[in-house]
């Protein structure tokens, strides 16, 4: 806890304002790790082609040309 008082005082805040932020910081993180994207059948056909086929650039012509890190 002396840690966490510390802490709180090298930002100028209270223990319950340090760890509510450090709070709210974690759980986004972990809402983040399982965030779920919904999209209608036309936006996920999109979505999907443009996995398929994305816009050529020199680097990702280069990436293909090269072999992959399993075929080595």
């Amino acid at each position: 806890m002396a840690m966490v008082r510390s802490a709180a005082a090298v930002e100028g805040t209270t223990v319950t304002d340090f760890t509510a932020t450090a709070a709210v910081a974690r759980a986004g993180e972990t809402q983040g790790d399982q965030l779920r994207v919904v999209l209608t059948p036309a936006a996920w056909d999109a979505f999907a082609a443009a996995l398929d086929n994305p816009v050529p650039t020199p680097r990702l012509d280069r990436l293909r040309r090269e072999p992959s890190v399993f075929d080595r």
